[in-house]
C-alpha cells in the first residue's frame, strides 16, 4: 500500500510548518471555576502543543482512520471471499458426502441383495436336502419295519424247532448249536454275502437293505434246513411204544422189538453200542380168548432189556388151572426207553 509514504510526507510537511511558528515560552496558569463556586488555579510547566501540531495529529488520526476503514473494508471483502469459499466448500463437501452416502447405500443394498440371494439358494438347497433326508428316513423306517416283521416270523419258526430238536440237558449240544447257526445264517446271511462279495449297491443312501427274497424265504428255509439236517438225529430223549403180543401155550415169552424206527438213523448206530440202557415196561390190556378165560392165566416177571438197538420184552404166563391153550389171546405191554448215553460203569 502507498498510503504510508504519503502520510510520512504530510507529517514532515506539518512538522516543518510547526517549526516555523513561535515556540511557547514560560509557564502558564489556568484558572478554573468549579460548579461549586470554588476557584482552582492550574499551573502547566510544559508548554501545550501548538494548533498546527494538534491539526497535524487530527489529520493523522483521520488519515489513520481512513487507512483503518480501508483495511477493514479489505478484510471484510477477504472475509466475504473466504466465507463464500467456505460455503462453496461446505456445499461441495455436502454433495460429496451425499454422493458417497448414496454410493455406500447402493453398495449395501447390492450386498444385501446378493446375500439374500445366496441365503435363499442355501435355504432352498437345505430344504431340498432335508426333504430328501426325511424321505430316506421314512424309507429306512419302512424297511426296518418290514425286516423286523420277517425277522420276528423267522424267530417264531425257530421256537418249535428248538422245542422239537433242541437238547434240554446240554445248552451247547450239537443240535442246539446247529439250530443257532441256521438261525444266524437266515437272519444275517444276505447282509454277510453283500458285505463280503458286494452287490454293486454300495452307494445306496439307505441305512439298511430292504426285505428281499431271502427275507421272505428265510422262515421256510430255516424249517427245511433244520429238518434236513436234524431229522435223522435223535432229538427226543425218551421213546415209548406199546407192543401187542399173542399168547400161546408157552409159559416163557421173549419178544424182540427193533428200535430203528423210533430212533434217528444218524444216532441209531451210536445207540447200538450203548450198554445198560435204561428201559421200563408195564402191562397193558389183556384180551383173553374163551380158552384163556377158562385157564385164568397170570402174567409175572415182565422184564425189558435193550441190546444192540433191540428191545427184548420177557415175561412168564402162569396158568391158574389146567394147561395153557394154543390160542389164549393177546397182551399189550407199554415200554419206554431212555436214548441218552448212559453213564459209564
Amino acid at each position: 500500500m502507498t498510503s504510508r509514504p504519503v502520510a510520512d510526507r504530510e507529517e514532515r510537511r506539518f512538522r516543518d510548518a510547526s517549526d516555523r511558528g513561535a515556540p511557547p515560552v514560560g509557564a502558564r496558569e489556568v484558572t478554573a471555576i468549579l460548579p461549586s463556586g470554588r476557584t482552582v488555579w492550574l499551573r502547566v510547566d510544559a508548554p501545550l502543543a501548538p494548533a498546527t501540531s494538534a491539526n497535524h495529529i487530527a489529520l493523522l488520526a483521520e488519515r489513520e482512520l481512513d487507512h483503518r476503514r480501508a483495511d477493514i473494508a479489505s478484510q471484510v471483502r477477504a472475509t466475504e471471499r473466504l466465507s463464500n469459499a467456505v460455503a462453496a466448500d461446505i456445499e461441495r463437501l455436502g454433495r460429496a458426502q451425499v454422493a458417497r452416502a448414496r454410493a455406500l447405500r447402493r453398495r449395501i443394498v447390492s450386498g444385501d441383495n446378493r446375500l439374500d440371494a445366496r441365503l435363499a439358494q442355501v435355504r432352498d438347497e437345505f430344504r431340498s436336502r432335508l426333504d430328501n433326508q426325511q424321505k430316506i428316513d421314512r424309507e429306512n423306517l419302512r424297511r426296518l419295519r418290514r425286516r423286523g416283521l420277517w425277522d420276528a416270523i423267522l424267530l417264531a419258526t425257530s421256537l418249535p424247532l428248538f422245542a422239537a430238536y433242541g437238547e434240554r440237558r446240554s445248552p451247547f449240544g450239537t443240535n442246539n448249536l446247529t439250530l443257532v447257526f441256521l438261525l444266524l445264517i437266515w437272519l444275517v446271511g444276505d447282509e454277510v454275502v453283500e458285505a463280503v462279495f458286494g452287490s454293486g449297491n454300495g452307494k445306496s443312501p439307505y441305512a439298511i437293505a430292504d426285505a428281499d427274497a431271502w427275507s421272505y424265504l428265510a422262515p421256510i428255509g430255516n424249517i427245511l434246513a433244520a429238518w434236513w439236517l436234524l431229522s435223522d438225529r435223535q432229538h427226543e430223549r425218551f421213546v415209548t411204544g406199546v407192543t401187542t403180543i399173542k399168547l400161546d401155550e408157552r409159559e416163557r415169552h421173549h419178544v424182540h422189538v427193533s428200535l430203528s424206527d423210533q430212533i434217528g438213523a444218524d444216532y441209531f448206530e451210536d445207540f447200538k453200542t450203548f450198554a445198560r440202557v435204561p428201559v421200563v415196561a408195564t402191562l397193558g390190556a389183556i384180551r383173553l380168548s374163551n380158552e384163556g378165560v377158562a385157564v385164568n392165566p397170570r402174567i409175572e416177571g415182565v422184564r425189558p432189556r435193550v441190546r444192540e438197538g433191540v428191545l427184548t420184552l420177557s415175561f412168564t404166563v402162569v396158568p391158574g388151572s389146567g394147561s395153557l391153550p394154543s390160542n389164549m389171546g393177546e397182551l399189550d405191554i407199554a415200554w419206554m426207553v431212555d436214548t441218552d448215553k448212559p453213564p459209564s460203569a
